[in-house]
């Protein structure tokens, strides 16, 4: 009696389709502290929310900018408040003569929700 052996696969995706590229996420922690509203110019508000999130065994104090109508969404948000904040990461490089390359990081806050 012969054996039959029935091989089941999937197709491997290939690297293009495997790699999806995100533009930030969800982080929950303790409120710090949050600024009061900053007016720019005309066009351009923001409010500061500063968060304690653990890196492990170490805190950090991590600062997320809500931008004009996403200020709304920190206004109820006080010291002590567990929330969860959904931030996208927006980056700019500087470039001075004479001087090094200089990148600027800023994680902007599009909601935030108390747990």
């Amino acid at each position: 009696m012969k054996s039959q052996f029935i091989l089941y696969y999937k197709p491997l995706k290939t690297i293009t389709m495997a790699k999806t590229q995100t533009n930030g996420g969800d982080i929950s922690g303790k409120v710090l502290h949050v600024e009061e509203p900053q007016r720019i110019n005309d066009k351009f508000s923001k409010r500061v929310l500063i968060m304690e999130v653990f890196d492990g065994q170490y805190a950090n104090e991590v600062p997320f900018e809500f931008v004009n109508a996403n200020m709304d969404q920190i206004k109820a948000v006080r010291p002590d408040d567990w929330v969860t904040v959904h931030y996208a990461i927006s980056a700019r490089k500087q470039e001075k003569e004479g001087q090094p390359v200089r990148r600027y990081v800023t994680l902007k806050g599009i909601s935030c929700y108390r747990e």
